[in-house]
């Protein structure tokens, strides 16, 4: 995704390179994705429009969303009538606990770290690395 949204003239962020941002009439356009879900932003809806049509033109028809409310990597987000934007994780959060607790009636030990079983073992029988 990151060489596609690239060819479209915006610069991955170093920090997070499921960000890229690029500036167009002034203002910071933003585009974030998680797996198959893209999240554009733009002061201005029309440069918004842009960047869908110069995707629909690579990728065909896309399904996307300009709802006041949406949903997008877990997170609940309202842009307000304010202009402010109010970004919950509660029915994501209520999720993780309810499968949680499922899986934690399987549970019957604790233990120190969150560290997987196996990571500490060592395979004696393995070809060592070159120095």
């Amino acid at each position: 995704m990151a060489g596609k949204i690239q060819s479209l003239l915006f610069d991955i962020n170093i920090y997070d390179l499921c960000v890229a941002n690029k500036t167009t009439n002034g203002k910071q356009c933003t585009g974030t994705w998680h797996v198959d879900n893209l999240k554009i932003s733009h002061k201005e809806r029309k440069v918004v429009d842009s960047v869908i049509s110069q995707l629909e033109s690579r990728y065909g028809n896309l399904s996307f969303n300009r709802e006041n409310k949406q949903m997008y990597a877990g997170m609940d987000i309202e842009y307000c009538k304010d202009r402010s934007v109010e970004i919950l994780m509660k029915l994501y959060l209520l999720k993780v606990i309810d499968e949680f607790e499922e899986f934690g009636k399987n549970i019957t030990s604790s233990k120190p770290t969150p560290a997987a079983v196996y990571l500490f073992n060592v395979d004696e029988t393995a070809t060592l690395l070159n120095d």
